[in-house]
């Protein structure tokens, strides 16, 4: 599926389910994200207490909140307006003062570079269509010595069992793109030039009810999956602990978390010129970072390269004032030379 569309589809999907997903306890807590919890405080820059975090692809918000305790700042994006609404309202209901939401491609983020001390990544990297630019991405804003966290459900080396399971999910979910097997998510994640110094495994637990409703998946579509879960061979039951219990089937994924570095930091000095006097950008929709709070039709002020003022400022001394109408500016990681 093109990129553009794979976008589409899943925002729909989503769009129309994003309560469902604030209210799921798989989705709220589990072993892969205390994994990303434990390799955050272990992040080798020196742990993340001043350092901003970016979870990508949030969701509901629950891995950004989690984040929340352990960073200075943390930005929650997702590609879905609705679900960057849940986020927000996770966040304020767990306390997380540190954490701003923002609505974002995964491919396109709104930071500068450089500007990321760990990124993360949970039960979102297989709805990613264009997956070497994503990891592109996600290395332009980390910085040279920043983490990339990633968690997500994973197919197995065996092929009849991985086609399997591509199948299930697909009819499950028209956004989903595709689980990788473990060797084959390392191999893509080294190759776009991150180094995998961490790895765990977990498991995902579900019932074939809950996961189906959650996705609002048609009754004609639970019915074939039902008929490939009762019929599924040995390897394919085997594999993912399939067990019917009563009318309903449980079954697990497994889960691989993964904790990269960029493998070969490269250092970059350009000359740059820092603009004299002030300029001054209106009409804007700005995200603070500190706190909680967007401000709609504001004014930024910086001089001399410097942030002096945001929110309601004073422009008359500015020597050009740009139109930002329709803008999002996320002050502090805006990368501005």
């Amino acid at each position: 599926m093109p990129q553009q569309q794979q976008a589409s589809v899943t925002r729909r999907q989503f769009g129309e389910r994003a309560k469902a997903y604030a209210s799921s306890a798989l989705h709220s807590r589990d072993e892969s994200l205390e994994m990303m919890e434990g390799m955050a405080r272990e992040h080798p820059g020196g742990g993340v207490s001043n350092g901003t975090v970016v979870d990508v692809g949030c969701g509901a918000g629950f891995t950004a909140a989690a984040m929340s305790a352990l960073a200075g700042r943390v930005l929650a994006t997702d590609l879905t307006p609705e679900m960057v609404e849940q986020a927000r309202l996770v966040g304020r209901e767990r306390n997380a003062t540190g954490m701003t939401v923002a609505i974002a491609a995964a491919s396109s983020l709104p930071l500068g570079s450089g500007s990321v001390d760990v990124l993360t990544c949970r039960y979102a990297f297989h709805h990613m269509a264009d997956a070497e630019r994503v990891l592109g991405e996600f290395r332009r804003v980390l910085r040279d010595d920043g983490c990339f966290l990633l968690a997500d459900t994973v197919a197995t080396e065996d092929p009849v069992v991985y086609e399997w399971m591509d199948r299930v999910e697909r009819l499950r979910d028209p956004s989903h793109h595709l689980n990788r097997s473990p060797s084959e998510l390392v191999g893509l994640i080294e190759g776009c030039g991150f180094q995998v110094t961490e790895q765990g495994e977990s498991r995902v637990y579900l019932d074939l009810e809950s996961w189906v409703q959650r996705s609002a998946t048609p009754a004609a579509v639970v019915a074939e999956l039902r008929r490939l879960f009762m019929e599924a061979g040995a390897g394919v039951r085997e594999a993912f602990e399939v067990d019917q219990q009563g009318d309903d089937i449980r079954f697990s994924w497994p889960v691989m978390s993964t904790g990269e570095t960029e493998e070969v930091p490269i250092e970059l000095e350009l000359p740059r010129h820092i603009a004299s006097g002030s300029v001054a950008f209106t009409g804007a929709r700005i995200i603070t970072v500190e706190n909680d709070v967007v401000l709609e039709n504001g004014t930024l002020v910086a001089t001399d390269g410097r942030l002096t003022c945001i929110g309601e400022c004073d422009t008359s001394g500015a020597v050009q004032v740009f139109d930002a109408s329709g803008k999002t500016i996320i002050p502090g990681l805006i990368d501005m030379h």
